[in-house]
Parts: C-alpha cells; structure tokens; sequence
C-alpha cells in the first residue's frame, strides 16, 4: 500500500514536470526545449531570468542545443529536490492558429 501512494506521488510530480515542459515547447512541434522555451517557464521553476543561459548549458547534457524532457527531469531532481508542483497557471503559446483561445494549464 505505501509503494501505491510512492508510485501516486511520481506519477503526479512527474506529469506536472511534463506539463511545465510542455509549455516551454508550445511553438514548437517538436517537443525540445528551447532557451526560448525555458526562459518561458524560468518562474515557474525558480530560475531568474538573467541565468537562463547558464541553467539551459547544464540541462543540455548531450549538448544537442535543446533540452530533452529527460534532461528536464534529472535537473530538476537534482536541482530542486524540494520542488513540489503548485497550484499555477501558466499561458500556453498555440501551436497552430486554429482557432485557438487563450490557453493555460494547472500544474
């Protein structure tokens, strides 16, 4: 029972991760990460703006000059343990034009 709630608790941390990531990758099919796309979600995960650069360098650790969704993932373990995901919203980009609203997501 208590690996059930372990595993509930992943699973949660995990899809909010995917969802941060997500939208920082909105104008891009190719779901990577930007520098673009990463000082999109810069607040949401405690990174200052002015160090986007220096973070993106460390989370590229193929140096591919993107940011897979698993290198999202080790960096933030890593770096944020304490990260839990909060109640947020963040204003997704459209990836098309097809009559799109405003968008957002609760992480």
């Amino acid at each position: 029972r208590n690996e059930y709630f372990k595993f509930l608790r992943s699973v949660s941390y995990f899809n909010g991760l995917w969802k941060l990531y997500d939208a920082g990758t909105a104008d891009d099919d190719s779901d990577r990460l930007s520098p673009d796309g990463l000082k999109y979600i810069a607040d949401h995960i405690g990174i200052m703006n002015s160090d986007v650069g220096a973070v993106f360098d460390k989370m590229d650790v193929n140096k591919g000059g993107y940011v897979l969704f698993e290198e999202f993932c080790n960096w933030m373990i890593n770096n944020h343990p304490e990260y839990a995901i909060k109640e947020h919203r963040v204003t997704l980009r459209k990836k098309s034009s097809s009559n799109d609203t405003d968008a957002g997501f609760k992480a």
